[in-house]
């Protein structure tokens, strides 16, 4: 049974890393300036997501939307400018609402996300991005978008394995000492085996070796970004899932392109209009636009707790997740932790050879590697020289 103890860790990390520095200075964890903005690193594969997600929400056509996990507002803002309609964060970070509610104008909720604390049936689209992998009991969050959302819900996440095997080594891999780790790992069929309605789901980006804004020039950003924005089969990372749940299909992914949002994304969103519509939580509390309320629900209190299964959850599908997610099947230390680290380390070189950049990339991927010190020197070299 989950204890929220690993909810606490997480919440206590989120708020020293989304606090603002002794001398007021606040570093992004989304790419809030665009690609040559300061932010967390791969900034071309956020943006490459954000994108394709962005295309697929505009699709749904939501009337308001509810982001968990919304960190400092990035993908709420986007939302709010490219579809007009209300939306709300709601973060197990208190700070991050607090950012949220300053940079963006969003009306926030700092809650833990097995907790919802909104009424049922009363937003249109849930998003859940980049979440699923650190939450602990993720299905009992699941079931909480079930309960709130009145059309769709979105779920996306990186931490998508090419196989069984491959899922069973980093599920068995865990640490659960590591404060907002990736607990939960999951192959592209898992979500769909939770729903009885109708399901879509689509790969993020492409496999790319260059992840990295400072390995990109301004010129070839556009055309490079486009490439990762455009999956190639088995060679992709993450998903991108939509599941339905008032019976109606869901939508394709639009598949032309919009050089306006590829032009925001690269340059970094304004801030969108403050929307002038106000959300009540179940207790009766009212967000506005600009405010950051916690909900005072605390992690013990909503981990532990197990909603109602609603349609179209399936339940023999969530068994099996959940049996497949337990944090009790872990590796002991010693000889299998070492063999089972290997096999998985294996497995991320081969990453190597199945990855789509065109054979100049990688072959100056391989050769900074194999060389960084001959790299380093000439990229000196040619920064001296050309100056």
């Amino acid at each position: 049974m989950p204890s929220g103890e690993l909810t606490a860790q997480a919440r206590s990390f989120l708020e020293q890393r989304f606090a603002r520095a002794a001398d007021g200075s606040y570093f992004p964890h989304q790419p809030l300036g665009g690609l040559y903005g300061d932010s967390e690193a791969g900034r071309p594969l956020r943006l490459a997501r954000s994108y394709r997600l962005l295309r697929w929400i505009e699709a749904l056509e939501p009337a308001s939307l509810a982001d968990l996990g919304a960190a400092e507002g990035y993908i709420a803002n986007l939302v709010r400018l490219r579809c007009g309609c209300p939306t709300l964060c709601i973060d197990l970070s208190l700070e991050a609402c607090r950012r949220a509610a300053e940079l963006h104008r969003q009306p926030t909720v700092a809650s833990p996300l097995q907790s919802i604390p909104l009424a049922d049936d009363s937003v249109d689209v849930v998003l859940l991005s980049e979440v699923f992998e650190h939450l602990e009991n993720p299905l009992q969050v699941i079931r909480e978008m079930v309960r709130v959302a009145r059309r769709y819900i979105v779920i996306t996440t990186q931490e998508i394995c090419m196989s069984r095997l491959e899922q069973t080594v980093r599920l068995r891999l865990r640490d659960l000492s590591e404060p907002h780790g990736e607990l939960n790992w999951l192959c592209g069929s898992d979500l769909h085996s939770l729903f009885a309605g109708a399901t879509a789901s689509a790969p993020q980006f492409r496999r790319s070796l260059r992840r990295l804004a400072a390995e990109l020039t301004e010129d070839e950003a556009a055309g490079h970004l486009r490439w990762l924005a455009t999956p190639a089969g088995r060679r992709s990372e993450g998903i991108i899932f939509i599941a339905s749940l008032d019976g109606s299909s869901v939508p394709a992914l639009p598949a032309d392109a919009d050089d306006a949002l590829w032009h925001m994304l690269i340059e970094g969103p304004p801030q969108a209009a403050s929307s002038n519509v106000n959300w009540q939580l179940r207790d009766g509390t009212v967000v506005r636009p600009g405010d950051a309320v916690d909900s005072g629900i605390s992690p013990q209190q909503a981990v532990q707790e197990e909603t109602p299964l609603r349609h179209p959850l399936d339940k023999a599908g969530l068994d099996r997740l959940s049996r497949r997610l337990d944090t009790a099947q872990l590796a002991g230390p010693g000889l299998e932790r070492r063999l089972l680290s290997m096999l998985v380390r294996g497995m991320e070189r081969t990453g190597y050879l199945t990855c789509s950049d065109p054979l100049s990339v990688r072959r100056d991927w391989l050769r900074r590697r194999l060389f960084p010190r001959a790299s380093t020197t000439a990229e000196t070299g040619t920064n001296l020289s050309s100056s």
